[in-house]
């Protein structure tokens, strides 16, 4: 069983398009294009950290941590995590990753079971119907992220 590897690519705004095109009425505000830096991998104790700063500010971290179970299964605990304008995204996203393999370490049945509960009651607490497909899977998605 190969470890887990991640490959990290350009961080780019999630805003597409061309910053002179029209997009939902709006023109995008003008903006001089600036590149962020690469990438660096950072260790913290078993903890792997993909940081990027960000040229407009903040920065982001992908931080994972994988635990072998035996040969053929592991746990992999995965944060993805994003900072503006300070740069923290590296502490925050070890402390959730830490936090996490605690609770795994505790329980990972009770803690599975009080994630799931979790999520059970803030899907039906967000419902909102919106009659164009579009709209509606653009609720979903963000109703997701905001909960992330």
């Amino acid at each position: 069983m190969a470890d887990w590897q991640w490959h990290p690519f350009e961080a780019k705004g999630s805003r597409g398009g061309n910053p002179g095109s029209k997009g939902y009425g709006q023109a995008y505000a003008p903006y001089k294009k600036i590149e962020n830096p690469d990438h660096t991998i950072q260790e913290h104790n078993d903890i792997s950290i993909g940081l990027q700063d960000l040229s407009s500010g903040g920065d982001f971290a992908t931080a994972w941590l994988e635990k072998r179970l035996d040969n053929q299964k592991s746990n992999l605990l995965i944060k993805i995590q994003s900072s503006y304008p300070d740069k923290t995204s590296l502490e925050d996203a070890i402390k959730v990753i830490e936090d996490v393999q605690l609770k795994i370490v505790a329980s990972l049945h009770q803690w599975r079971k009080e994630h799931q509960s979790w999520w059970h009651g803030y899907y039906p607490e967000s419902y909102v119907s919106i009659p164009e497909p579009e709209g509606q899977s653009f609720y979903w998605n963000n109703v997701y992220r905001l909960a992330c």
